[in-house]
């Protein structure tokens, strides 16, 4: 009797042990699978969050390369406006001070017989003409530099200057010391005058790139 006892004891025992042993092992391995299925589930929707998030990036730089490219384009659509404007300036402002000195050029000729409609007409044009030059050059004098618009600045003063003391010295006077003023004005006009000028369109070659 005690000998079935223990058998029986062994036998419940052993029974026991196998089952909690493949208890173990079957909630170890569906652990694991458990744990493998997340970790699988967690790497793919990662992966598609870094996919969505390259994409999105890439979206967002060729976006902004455009945005600078496109500001890129104005900018140099403006600078190249801003160059026509200058060199359109400057063109202007040379022809018309060449016209002026035409026109004072031949307001100062020594020894003209002249009518009084002549004189009047020939110290009109030089008048029209520096008005002319003096207010282009006021508009446009922000396309150019500073030191530039006060060398034109300059220029316009002195032939306005020169033509009022041919007014006021040759015109209205007589005898021989207002021969000697004209034939100095008109000296003045054709050699220190038109010299600057010259040396002027040398400062607009170099304003404009041309050697």
């Amino acid at each position: 009797m005690s000998e079935f006892v223990i058998q029986l004891v062994t036998s419940i025992l052993v029974s026991g042990g196998l089952t909690g042993f493949l208890v173990f092992l079957v909630k170890n391995y569906l652990s694991e699978k458990i744990k493998g299925q997340l970790k699988y589930e967690y790497d793919l929707k990662l992966s598609t969050y870094k996919n969505d998030l390259t994409r999105q990036s890439n979206s967002e730089l060729e976006e902004l390369k455009t945005t600078l490219k496109i500001s890129e384009i104005k900018s140099n659509v403006q600078i190249s406006h801003l160059h026509e404007k200058q060199a359109e300036s400057i063109f202007t402002i040379h022809k018309y001070m060449w016209e002026l000195f035409s026109s004072l050029e031949d307001y100062t000729t020594v020894f003209q017989a002249r009518t009084l409609a002549e004189k009047e007409g020939k110290r009109l044009s030089v008048a029209n003409d520096l008005e002319q030059l003096r207010i282009y050059h006021q508009l446009n004098s922000l396309y150019l530099s500073e030191k530039l618009s006060e060398n034109i600045t300059s220029i316009i003063k002195n032939m306005q200057k020169t033509a009022f003391e041919f007014m006021n010295e040759v015109e209205r006077e007589s005898g021989k010391d207002m021969l000697d003023k004209w034939d100095s004005i008109h000296k003045e006009v054709n050699t220190q005058i038109k010299s600057t000028i010259n040396g002027l369109a040398n400062e607009f070659r170099s304003v404009l790139g041309v050697s």
